[in-house]
């Protein structure tokens, strides 16, 4: 039985094994490494994103400390005690921290076996796509702050055409990965 490679190679099996191209390996480890670059790319502006949006706050703090309003403290935003903002702070909190972590697994594997690195990039990549729902959560509750009551429907709006976006993806990602996992062999 013959084999023919990418590189129109003939290839034979020797001793049951399937012998493969010289540089088929390195392709495949080198390919693994740019998607581990990527992902920790992407992970860092998620967690720029994340940090840097609490920090920009709509609205203003209380910052006079001889006109504190009953219920706020010195450099407190005016925005704090909606619910929309609990919710924001929350998912961006979360948004942040996953990234975070996944920025600090990534700088670490760079010694840890090509199996044990596509395993930990299975995982990563479903951190990631938790903190782009995360941080798509944080800028819609924002959404609802930003237009007030008044234009409600925009925050609607936006929000409907948001989860259609996410949803649709991440579960077409979802079923592509369900797909694939029943396709493996056992």
């Amino acid at each position: 039985m013959r084999f023919m490679t990418s590189l129109s190679t003939p290839v034979k099996p020797e001793d049951g094994y399937v012998v493969l191209p010289r540089g088929l390996n390195k392709m495949q480890s080198e390919g693994l490494n740019n998607a581990i670059t990527s992902t920790t790319v992407v992970a860092v502006l998620i967690a720029t994103v994340a940090f840097a949006a609490i920090f920009t706050l709509p609205g203003q703090y209380v910052d006079d400390p001889k006109n504190v309003p009953p219920g706020f403290s010195l450099g407190e935003a005016n925005i704090a005690p909606n619910i929309e903002f609990t919710i924001f702070l929350i998912f961006d909190a979360l948004a942040l921290f996953i990234s975070l972590a996944v920025v600090v697994v990534q700088t670490s594997v760079v010694v840890v076996e090509r199996k044990a690195k596509k395993q930990l990039m299975a995982v990563i990549n479903k951190l990631m796509w938790l903190a782009c729902a995360f941080v798509s959560v944080a800028f819609l509750a924002l959404c609802y702050i930003i237009v007030g009551d008044q234009e409600r429907w925009l925050a609607v709006g936006v929000t409907v055409i948001g989860t259609v976006i996410m949803a649709t993806t991440l579960g077409t990602m979802c079923y592509w990965v369900i797909m694939h996992g029943l396709r493996l062999p056992t």
